[in-house]
């Protein structure tokens, strides 16, 4: 059963899953598949919608920052993470690049 949906949670959709997100990164390092399996996992009860992209960015970050040193390089892999057609993903497509090259 997903608890963390609209009929269940109208909080579903703020930023509590984004901030809790960072144990999946940092339990599965170098790992974004097994990341994202287990934050779609965790995320049945604690987030939907845009939570539930947040939660995943951030996870995403974290499991390539155990081998990656380039920022820019770092919040791709957070973007990777999330369905491409979510608000979420939009939010980037017109973000200018985060550190210089």
């Amino acid at each position: 059963m997903d608890v963390a949906t609209p009929e269940h949670s109208v909080h579903g959709q703020d930023i509590s899953f984004q901030i809790i997100a960072d144990f999946i990164g940092l339990a599965c390092p170098a790992m974004p598949k097994t990341a994202m399996e287990l934050s779609d996992r965790v995320v049945r009860v604690a987030a939907w919608g845009d939570g539930q992209c947040a939660g995943r960015f951030v996870s995403g970050m974290y499991t390539a920052a155990y081998f990656e040193t380039d920022p820019q390089k770092i919040v791709e892999a957070g973007i990777a993470s999330i369905p491409v057609d979510s608000d979420y993903a939009h939010v980037f497509a017109g973000c200018a690049p985060v550190a210089p090259r």
